[in-house]
């Protein structure tokens, strides 16, 4: 009798018998059928753990926890519940599937089925061990079963070099090879990437070097500029990860400058490749959808960056928002009705010309201005000239790892001062980062840009909205209490529109009336949008000078009025 046979004698029995059959089944199954704690070799796999497969008698919870146990220490590990291991070739975290589990169980066992000897004699045994590949729906199984995942080690994300940790003690050091038990991360050492103990010195000396050609804006006399100082930051936020608590927010960066060829980019490359290897980048989909698929991609396997590049005009993006400060990213398998949840560990770049951000984004990110003098970009003589393959080569990266590491290694030494401007939500990057960065001798990359363009344009447009509603007001606008001058929205649609504020949305025309009054005649879409940007304005104070303060208000359903009360109580 043969196995198809068998099989099909068991579909009788449960047909005739029903889930008696299985009972009666497992009550006749010899012990030597499954020997509690028989290991033997089979042939062919001499340096592998034998592992029964399911049958009548052994659960699937059994083969699970026996499994789990075997591959403990092997490179396969859980991330919040999901089975994934490390592709080391990208230094990403992969999300193993039903039918790559097939074949890499059998790499730290060798599953086999028991058959009985058909030429079973005194000396030979009753039943012989075959070797089997799991089934797809076993390796399924056993890939969501607990019994499996409690084993395993967690895995938090993929260093794709050695880079810093603050052990539970405070002290801090490079991470080696493999994985880290404390920290759940596991390193890589890319061959020919060496860093080395730089001092300050050394470390700015190299720093110095590579952006020395690059046109940063806001230099003071002395030299120094906060855009340059923005760079430093951009750098060690990705080095630096390891240092700061679990979990804290850390700033995104933006580079924007006032005409193309500019170098935004590679400032980019320069933070992102010494520490990530080639930056892989991406544009920004019009699409939420599209936009909601790369970042669920980017939290499932750790991505340790996302780099939007060449952006243009008014950037808006709850998606986006909600990412850069999410502690858990969830959302739904690709192909698949599964949900996910896993911690966030992707940090987000943005380059644009004069890119304009909306004040959720504007909050999340430092922002590196450049500032091209020629017109013609062509007209700029480079003389160290950089490229990818220049900056992933791996003389360069040890380089700059080494001078970021001897930054790190000069604020630790000289007692790991904070930093300057602590920025709401973000304290802990402003005292690391910051700190290292001030200590360097850099400045300050937390502190309030003066940009020429781009950046928050909204807030800033507001706040001249304001200005300009309180030294245009007028006696007869003055309400009863002698403190609060009161503007209808087609007032304010005038001041908008007349001083070029909003400009990336108001659209519309001006025109005169019989009686030669100057009025502005917006379009359906930019009322609206004007309206709901007043209205999420309402209540806010607005500082306008030691002495005067001003809070912008609405009144009435229909036809409203704006108010801005003066030095309200």
């Amino acid at each position: 009798m043969d196995e198809r046979d068998i099989d099909a004698a068991n579909a009788l029995a449960r047909e005739k018998l029903g889930a008696r059959a299985d009972k009666l089944a497992a009550a006749l199954v010899p012990q030597s059928a499954a020997p509690a704690d028989d290991r033997p070799q089979i042939e062919g796999a001499k340096d592998t753990v034998p592992i029964e497969l399911t049958r009548e008698g052994r659960l699937l919870s059994e083969f699970a926890d026996e499994l789990g146990k075997i591959a403990a220490s092997a490179e396969i590990f859980d991330q919040n519940g999901n089975v994934v291991v490390v592709d080391k070739r990208r230094g990403l975290i992969e999300l193993m599937t039903p039918d790559v589990f097939r074949s890499w169980i059998e790499t730290v066992a060798v599953p086999y089925k028991l058959k009985t000897n058909p030429r079973k004699g005194p000396e030979e045994p009753e039943f012989l061990k075959i070797r089997k590949s799991v089934p797809r729906d076993l390796a399924a199984g056993t890939l969501v079963s607990d019994f499996f995942k409690k084993h395993l080690r967690r895995l938090l994300k993929v260093n794709r070099v050695p880079l810093p940790i603050k052990r539970a003690d405070g002290r801090i050091e490079l991470l080696s090879q493999g994985y880290d038990e404390e920290s759940g991360i596991y390193t890589l050492a890319p061959e020919g990437v060496k860093i080395s103990d730089y001092t300050l010195e050394e470390s700015k000396a190299v720093l110095d070097d590579l952006l020395k050609e690059f046109p940063f804006a806001d230099v003071e006399e002395t030299g120094q500029s906060r855009s340059k100082s923005v760079q430093i930051a951009a750098m060690l936020s990705l080095f630096t990860a390891g240092l700061l608590p679990a979990n804290a927010y850390r700033l995104s960066t933006m580079w924007t400058a006032n005409s193309q060829r500019s170098g935004k980019s590679l400032l980019a490359k320069i933070a992102i490749t010494p520490v990530c290897g080639l930056a892989e980048v991406k544009s920004l989909p019009s699409s939420p959808e599209e936009t909601r698929k790369i970042l669920d991609a980017a939290a499932l396997s750790a991505a340790p960056y996302l780099l939007f590049d060449d952006l243009f005009g008014y950037i808006q993006n709850q998606d986006l928002n909600a990412f850069m400060t999410a502690d858990v990213w969830s959302g739904r398998l690709l192909n698949s009705q599964r949900t996910f949840q896993t911690e966030r560990v992707s940090l987000v770049f943005l380059t644009g010309n004069q890119l304009k951000l909306s004040p959720d984004l504007a909050n999340r990110v430092l922002i590196c201005e450049l500032a091209v003098e020629f017109a013609d970009f062509q007209a700029r003589e480079i003389k160290n000239v950089i490229d990818s393959q220049t900056l992933n080569s791996p003389a360069m990266r040890s380089r700059v790892l080494s001078a970021l590491w001897g930054l790190v290694r000069h604020w630790d030494a000289t007692g790991r001062k904070a930093g300057g401007k602590r920025l709401a939500g973000f304290e802990h990057y402003c005292d690391v980062v910051g700190g290292i960065v001030i200590a360097a001798g850099y400045g300050d990359p937390c502190a309030k840009p003066t940009l020429d363009a781009g950046g928050d344009e909204q807030s800033r447009d507001m706040e001249t909205l304001i200005r300009l509603l309180y030294d245009h007001r007028e006696p007869a606008k003055l309400s009863n209490d002698g403190r609060e001058y009161v503007y209808t929205f087609a007032e304010i649609a005038r001041f908008c529109w007349q001083n070029e504020l909003f400009s990336w949305f108001l659209q519309g025309k001006e025109y005169e009336t019989r009686d030669g009054e100057t009025r502005v005649e917006l379009s359906p879409s930019s009322t609206s949008t004007l309206g709901k940007l007043l209205k999420s304005n309402v209540g806010k104070k607005y500082r306008l000078s030691d002495d005067v303060v001003i809070q912008f208000s609405r009144r009435g359903s229909r036809n409203k009025v704006y108010p801005i009360m003066i030095n309200p109580n």
